[in-house]
């Protein structure tokens, strides 16, 4: 009759101490940077965010053959993509809201402002006016006209946080509606 080895497997005692405590040695060390990262990360997300919702804008404008406007608000953190209504005219009651966002509530405490930015993004920099809120598009909205072109001028909308290290501008820099993004961290702006 043939004996039938069994194989054992598992760990000793010894092995799973040895990696347990690896894990706790990486975890220390590893863990505070990506925490620390968390902010900016989410940061960078909500610029490509805002990035994207402007494109999305300007394409809903042509496709609906319609202006579409964003409308930011500064208190609440937070902005809106709209439609004309039946009655073809921007910025009234009856306009058809295609989106709603809200980065107040994003760890990090994300906000409308300029953070470490000493001057403005345009191509001529300068300083911010007094009564800067975090978009220089007045009032705090843009339009684009069913032909993807921008209405009411150039600027920008400024996206910072409470570390207050880094600055993105997402914003048109031509009547043409082409959305540029840039970021600072202080020291000029550089064109993503």
């Amino acid at each position: 009759m043939a004996l039938i080895k069994m194989k054992t497997s598992g760990f000793t005692l010894i092995e799973l101490t040895v990696v347990l405590s690896l894990i706790a040695v990486l975890s220390t060390t590893m863990v505070p940077p990506f925490i620390k990262a968390i902010p900016e990360i989410n940061l960078k997300r909500t610029a490509n965010n805002l990035a994207g919702d402007l494109k999305l804008a300007r394409s809903f404008a042509i496709k609906r053959q319609e202006t579409v406007g964003l409308f930011f608000n500064i208190k609440d953190k937070a902005y809106i993509i709209v439609a004309n209504g039946r009655d073809g005219k921007a910025d009234t009651p009856d306009d058809i809201t295609l989106k709603r966002v809200s980065f107040g509530g994003i760890r990090g405490e994300l906000q409308y402002g300029s953070g470490p930015a000493v001057s403005q993004a345009r191509n001529k920099g300068g300083p911010f006016s007094s009564d800067f809120n975090g978009v220089t598009f007045r009032p705090a909205r843009l339009y684009f006209t069913k032909n993807g072109m921008q209405a009411g001028g150039t600027g920008y909308v400024y996206v910072t946080n409470r570390n207050n290290k880094m600055c993105y501008a997402i914003g048109i820099s031509s009547l043409a509606g082409i959305v540029v993004m840039k970021q600072t961290g202080g020291k000029g702006w550089k064109t993503l």
